[in-house]
């Protein structure tokens, strides 16, 4: 029984991971948690076992949704959900008593695909382990249609939180080396409890293999890195603070009487002049003493003003933000912050994910991301706001100016996954790619949410290419 459960941020938390922490956890760095943090010992490869799949004495679950073949369908349909021990068995089929009563004949069970017979896990209590926490990236393979029900099911009950996918919470079990030299560990996730109510399970356990997949976070629960919260605040803050400011201009438009009230109150933050203008300018053709006594120091508005017109008349105007074509350099100006975005094709853990042989294709994910740091425009001021002012306007045209074009930073980019994956990526993609298209991409890109945009995979047999979906 989990009695500690995650936060209802689990969701907010998910997405700081994965937009903040780049790289995977290393194997090392893994391990060394599974037995220091959690207390578990990695056990050494199991030798398999000779013989057929089921065995006598070994405990078995029916399932029917997972059964192919009809002509021996209505067994399975009968003990669906049931758990019993096998009492005999031979290389094709077996024989399972049932714990509710019962006996049932499976006679193509030893097949390994196909049949709608499990090996069974039964209850049993955890000794030791803490509750632990991590958010991992599968890929398709590891995931079966189960679990991709278990997880829907997951996400569409969370009515009240912003829920993620990538997000696991609950008690590792056992950890074990397979016959590869891989780590690979077990754990009963709070979020992924058996979706058949006719089952006679609980919890589905679940077995993760950092080398198959990555971990980007893994923690032990209610001890999260200090500060992620504030960090991913401030992060999303931009987008939150532009729409509530969208609202308040609204309720000012549609409603003058809450003016004095709204006005005071977004002239009281050094970030909102331009907000105060803007609805001032909506009623310029019935101005009012009111609205000359709410707006800022003429000093502080022909400052703006000038920032403005030097932004304007060097760079192209995109929504709530600056671009000079074709430069892969980009500020995204709200609530007077000016903030430094970058264009990329490369996914979020590109080194893994940049190249799929099993698809024999690149992946890409054309997006403009954040300039995290090293780059100082000296517009900060104590309070946190940053100020627009002719100086810092410029200077943000020349760092724009000087950036490398986006056809470039697409052919860097596209070396880089060469070289890391040993490929060639054949010419024809590397021009059509690094073609002036990209420029328009890079504008319908501006403003997406990196989470909501899926990686898009181009063939190099010269297919369509196509988008991946949330389990590829």
């Amino acid at each position: 029984m989990i009695t500690k459960t995650a936060a209802n941020d689990s969701g907010d938390f998910a997405r700081w991971a994965l937009s903040n922490l780049t790289d995977p956890l290393p194997e090392a760095e893994i391990r060394s948690f599974i037995t220091h943090k959690l207390g578990l010992e990695i056990k050494a490869p199991r030798k398999p076992r000779g013989g057929p799949r089921f065995q006598v004495g070994d405990e078995i679950l029916i399932k029917k949704d997972k059964h192919k073949n009809a002509e021996t369908a209505a067994v399975y349909e009968k003990f669906h959900g049931k758990v019993g021990e096998v009492i005999e068995a031979d290389s094709t089929g077996v024989t399972v008593k049932f714990k509710t009563g019962g006996e049932g004949v499976f006679p193509d069970a030893q097949k390994l695909r196909g049949v709608g017979i499990y090996k069974y896990l039964p209850p049993f209590v955890v000794q030791g382990s803490p509750a632990m926490e991590m958010v991992y990236l599968a890929e398709e393979k590891e995931i079966n249609d189960e679990q991709k029900v278990i997880v829907d099911k997951y996400l569409s009950n969370g009515r009240t939180q912003a829920r993620s996918g990538n997000y696991y919470s609950g008690f590792a079990f056992s950890a074990s080396v397979n016959q590869g030299g891989q780590v690979y560990f077990s754990v009963f996730p709070q979020q992924r409890v058996e979706v058949d109510p006719e089952s006679e399970r609980g919890f589905l356990p679940r077995s993760f293999n950092p080398t198959k997949g990555q971990v980007v976070y893994m923690g032990l629960l209610g001890k999260r890195p200090l500060g992620w919260d504030k960090q991913w605040a401030q992060q999303n803050g931009e987008e939150r603070a532009a729409s509530l400011r969208s609202r308040v201009i609204r309720l000012a438009h549609s409603q003058p009487e809450l003016r004095p009230a709204l006005l005071p109150l977004l002239k009281a933050a050094s970030a909102f002049p331009r907000v105060v203008r803007e609805v001032e300018e909506h009623d310029r053709a019935a101005p009012s003493s009111f609205f000359r006594d709410k707006r800022g120091s003429q000093e502080e508005n022909e400052s703006e003003a000038q920032a403005r017109e030097i932004l304007e008349k060097n760079l192209e105007p995109l929504k709530r933000g600056y671009w000079k074509p074709p430069h892969n350099l980009a500020l995204n100006f709200a609530l007077m912050g000016a903030n430094l975005w970058t264009f990329t094709i490369l996914p979020l853990f590109w080194k893994k994910q940049g190249y799929r042989a099993d698809l024999n294709g690149i992946v890409i994910q054309p997006i403009w991301r954040s300039v995290q740091s090293g780059t100082t425009l000296g517009y900060q001021n104590s309070s946190g706001f940053s100020i627009l002012t002719p100086d810092v306007a410029q200077n943000i045209v020349s760092l724009i100016g000087r950036a490398e074009t986006i056809q470039d930073t697409v052919r860097e980019e596209l070396r880089m996954i060469e070289m890391h994956f040993g490929i060639e990526i054949p010419s024809q993609i590397k021009a059509s790619l690094a073609s002036t298209d990209m420029l328009k991409v890079a504008k319908r890109r501006w403003r997406v949410d990196t989470l909501n945009l899926k990686k898009r995979l181009i063939p190099f047999d010269g297919s369509k290419p196509r988008d991946l979906g949330t389990f590829d």
